[in-house]
């Protein structure tokens, strides 16, 4: 993208582009977090300075207000790009992330499939939809969903890990721990292995699997965090959780409906540190965000 912008600055969709995949680089740690946000901004605000109307770059700045944990200004970004381009995939996908968010499932589940519905070859769209079954509850549909998608595209970032994490949350960690050693991405794999060989009492593994994440990868602070939450050592997830906080770690904003988390919510320091950080259910329940579920064109 940034040789289309330079090939043609006045391409607004060319720039908007540009923000999501800055986005995308940061929530992945393929760039510094603050960078990468910082970015995603500038290019957004570019691109609605030849095209004040551009959907994607409004939509793209409720993500970047989530980031920057203006919640209500969030909102407004993404009930104004949903009005402008209620149909748009990237549009879409951003409210069911907020939705998320706001620990909103069935909404943004809705929203997922039917991202799915209208492009069922989209790897993306059915890894989006195979998340938010999982966080949601619907283990057996996220199982069925993340399949589809790694059929549909086996290379795409993380997908041995996200199928292995979904059958550890089903209690299956013999079949995750052979998915996850297919993991090709090392921090992924190394992450998927401390929680599964944890569920499978070789905790000496675990530990050898988390230290050297910890070593190698000490940015995954928000994974290094609920890794540390699922082995019940509270401790430790909140010295990587304050961690996360210092370097404004984007897996923070949809920690209130991590089901990573589940096994610390009864300690007493779990409903502060998500009012510290602004998503406890008060804060969470306060935003009023409505939009409508998008009609296919083919709709009767």
């Amino acid at each position: 993208y940034l040789k289309v912008t330079d090939l043609d600055p006045g391409f607004a969709a060319a720039w908007a582009a540009l923000s999501q995949s800055y986005i995308t680089h940061a929530s992945m740690g393929l760039m510094p977090y603050v960078d990468g946000y910082t970015q995603a901004k500038r290019a957004a605000v570019k691109a609605l300075t030849i095209d004040e109307k551009n959907a994607v770059a409004i939509a793209t700045l409720g993500s970047i207000a989530v980031y920057e944990n203006d919640l209500a200004a969030a909102a407004a970004y993404l009930e104004e790009a949903q009005f402008l381009d209620p149909s748009n995939p990237e549009v879409i996908i951003r409210i069911a992330q907020f939705l998320r968010v706001l620990g909103r499932w069935e909404k943004s589940v809705l929203l997922c499939e039917y991202l799915v519905s209208v492009d069922p070859v989209n790897a993306r769209q059915h890894y989006s939809l195979g998340y938010h079954y999982m966080n949601a509850g619907r283990l057996d549909d996220a199982e069925a969903t993340f399949h589809t998608a790694f059929r549909l595209s086996p290379s795409a970032e993380g997908a041995n890990f996200i199928i292995g994490k979904t059958l550890l949350l089903k209690g299956e960690a013999e079949r995750s721990l052979d998915q996850m050693k297919q993991e090709s991405r090392e921090p992924w794999m190394m992450l998927g292995l401390a929680l599964t060989y944890y569920a499978l009492d070789q905790v000496s593994r675990s530990d050898d699997a988390l230290n050297y994440l910890i070593k190698n990868y000490p940015k995954w602070a928000y994974q290094i965090a609920y890794a540390f939450a699922y082995r019940q050592e509270s401790d430790k997830a909140f010295e990587w959780l304050e961690q996360a906080v210092t370097i404004r770690d984007p897996g923070l904003n949809g920690i209130a409906g991590d089901v990573m988390f589940t096994r610390i919510h009864s300690d007493s320091r779990w409903e502060p540190f998500l009012k510290s950080i602004g998503k406890s259910s008060a804060d969470l329940n306060s935003i009023e965000f409505k939009v409508p579920l998008p009609q296919r064109s083919d709709s009767r």
